[in-house]
């Protein structure tokens, strides 16, 4: 079991186009993103989130954790992306949702 370690790959803000579209297929997959800080920052500031520091069940590695979750985006009707981060200095992470925007 994974779950959540400093072995997984890291996707920077400014990163290549082939790792920004890695980070997209990933996160379209539902598999849980570890992210930098400036990515963290630029998906809460592209729109407004759609929430803020609420408690959501997160599936890892086939794990149920019901997680502190900083903000969760989402473009109009579509899956939540819940992001949090375990502490100041550690890393950030993303993973899409299978919960629906009603507010879209």
């Amino acid at each position: 079991m994974k779950l959540l370690t400093h072995e997984m790959k890291q996707y920077n803000y400014d990163c290549s186009a082939e790792d920004w579209k890695e980070f997209i297929n990933k996160m379209d997959n539902r598999e849980v993103v570890k992210i930098d800080e400036e990515m963290f920052y630029y998906w809460l500031e592209v729109l407004p989130p759609i929430y803020m520091n609420e408690r959501h069940d997160i599936e890892i590695d086939g794990v149920i954790f019901n997680k502190p979750c900083s903000f969760g985006f989402c473009e109009g009707m579509d899956y939540v992306v819940d992001f949090w981060d375990n502490g100041k200095g550690n890393p950030k992470f993303c993973k899409k949702s299978n919960r629906i925007n009603i507010r879209g």
